[in-house]
């Protein structure tokens, strides 16, 4: 295996582990997601003061502050997932320009290896057609 092949090898592996983080972080978002939206759907009063206004239990506004918090915590893990997912895209795209440039490279390695094999059989051709051509004039 030449040089180009090994890079064009380890860039792919390389691009296919990047692609494997961003889609774990894409899941971790999903779950979040869920998550804030169960926690959404247990119940209409979100902001604590809200509960006070309406003249809620204290067990009441204590559940909504709980879910307040919640919700602002997820969000939080939310905002650092997206983060990373982003920073995770720029890696992907660095690493599928190198996996790009290592393909080519490849290639061409390839097609410079078939030309030299092909000049090297015209050549034997030639050569064979040369001897036939001075073994016929004996």
């Amino acid at each position: 295996m030449s040089g180009e092949e090994r890079l064009a090898r380890l860039t792919d592996m390389a691009y296919r582990s990047e692609l494997a983080r961003i889609e774990a972080l894409a899941a971790t978002e999903r779950r979040l997601k869920r998550y804030l939206e169960e926690l959404n759907d247990l119940g209409a009063v979100s902001d604590p003061d809200t509960a006070l206004n309406m003249g809620l239990s204290s067990f009441d506004r204590g559940w909504q502050r709980w879910k307040a918090m919640k919700r602002a915590e997820t969000n939080l893990r939310l905002a650092e997932i997206r983060a990373r997912k982003a920073q995770a895209a720029a890696a992907l795209h660095r690493a599928l320009a190198r996996n790009d440039v290592a393909q080519g490279l490849r290639d061409h390695a390839r097609r410079v290896k078939a030309r030299e094999a092909t000049l090297k059989q015209m050549e034997t051709l030639q050569d064979q057609a040369l001897l036939a051509a001075l073994s016929m004039r004996r």
